[in-house]
C-alpha cells in the first residue's frame, strides 16, 4: 500500500510547511521562543502589577512589595498566565519572523561573500595576466639588448629580468 501511496503523492513533490524550522536551527529557535515567551509573560506580569497599583506613583519593587503584602501576587500571576495563549502566539510568530530574517541575512552574507570571492579571483587572474605581459616585455627588451651587444661583439653582463631584484 505504501508504494501505491507514493504513486498518488510522490515523496519528492511533498512540500514542507512554511513554518518548518531547519533541523540545525531548532535549538536556537527553541531558546529564542522560550526567551520571548518568558519576556512576554514578564511584561504581562509587570503591566498587571502596575494596573493593580493604579493611581499610585510607585516603582515596580514598591508595587511588588505591596502586592505580596496584600496577598495579590498569585492573582496577578494568574492574570499574566491567562494571557499566555495570546502571548504565546505572539512569541511563535515573532520567533518565526526572526528566524526568517536571520536566514535571509545569512543567505545575503553568503551571496555577498561569493560575489566578493569571484571579484577577488578575477582581480588575481587579471593581475597574473598583467604581470606575465610586463615580464614578457622585460624579457624581450633584455633579449633585444643582448642580441645587439652580441652583434657588436661587446660583452653583455646585464642580469636577466628578475635576477636584479635579489
Amino acid at each position: 500500500m505504501n508504494n501505491m501511496e507514493n504513486l498518488i503523492r510522490p515523496v519528492e513533490n511533498r512540500r514542507e510547511s512554511a513554518l518548518t524550522v531547519r533541523r540545525e536551527a531548532r535549538p536556537f529557535y527553541a531558546a529564542l521562543f522560550v526567551l520571548q515567551t518568558f519576556g512576554l509573560i514578564a511584561r504581562r506580569f509587570y503591566i498587571s502589577l502596575m494596573e493593580e497599583a493604579e493611581g499610585v506613583s510607585v516603582s515596580f519593587w514598591q508595587a511588588l512589595g505591596s502586592a505580596v503584602g496584600e496577598g495579590k501576587v498569585l492573582d496577578i500571576v494568574a492574570v499574566s498566565l491567562g494571557e499566555l495563549e495570546r502571548d504565546g502566539a505572539k512569541a511563535v510568530i515573532s520567533t518565526i519572523v526572526l528566524m526568517e530574517v536571520w536566514d535571509a541575512m545569512m543567505a545575503t552574507r553568503d551571496a555577498v561573500n561569493d560575489w566578493l570571492e569571484k571579484r577577488r579571483e578575477k582581480a588575481r587572474a587579471e593581475g597574473r595576466t598583467e604581470g606575465r605581459t610586463i615580464e614578457r616585455a622585460l624579457w624581450r627588451e633584455w633579449h633585444r639588448r643582448w642580441e645587439e651587444a652580441r652583434a657588436r661583439n661587446e660583452p653583455f653582463d646585464e642580469p636577466p629580468p628578475g635576477e636584479d631584484a635579489e
